[in-house]
């Protein structure tokens, strides 16, 4: 998988692109919870993420907010501008703040670091929601999956476990 590859290299810029737009995608198929995403290599993405601890101080830059923190568009958005996953990923107007089509695709220091901010706006995004994520296995037995999540005390996005679980269900077949 060309991410396993990208991810083997860790504090490198040049690959935060391609981490930020697979992430992107994810971070839509993670907004519905009838899909699971067991193939996706969770420990080598929570391992790049975490790489850059040494660079950025992530915990002081967790924003768990739900819209993308507030920069402009990166080279990389006017590429997947319009494609299926990016629909509910960019704000409204978020383009109308965009440079001339030269400026699109300088690369300053400033881009690479709002990449790799919105690289970890994304691993929060999904890190909140990937507590909620069901599935029925052939045995029919719920599995209740933690893709991953934040250590607040480490400072660090560690991948949980999947568990088999005795469910309790609310009317209407939601779990408690």
């Amino acid at each position: 998988m060309v991410l396993t590859a990208a991810l083997q290299h860790s504090k490198d810029p040049n690959v935060l692109p391609l981490v930020h737009i697979t992430l992107a995608s994810l971070w839509s198929l993670s907004q519905h919870q009838t899909l699971v995403l067991n193939d996706i290599p969770w420990m080598e993405i929570c391992d790049f993420v975490n790489s850059w601890s040494p660079i950025v101080d992530i915990g002081a830059t967790i924003i768990w907010e739900e819209n993308l923190p507030p920069a402009k568009p990166l080279p990389e958005d006017f590429l997947i501008r319009g494609l299926t996953f990016s629909h509910r990923y960019f704000p409204q107007n978020w383009f109308d703040k965009a440079p001339t089509h030269d400026e699109r695709y300088l690369e300053t220091p400033s881009v690479t670091e709002a990449r790799l901010d919105r690289v970890l706006w994304l691993v929060q995004q999904i890190a909140k929601v990937s507590h909620v994520i069901l599935t029925c296995d052939s045995a029919n037995s719920l599995r209740f999956y933690h893709w991953i999540s934040y250590d607040s005390v480490a400072k660090i996005f560690v991948v949980k476990e999947s568990c088999d679980s005795d469910w309790e269900f609310l009317e209407g077949g939601t779990p408690l």
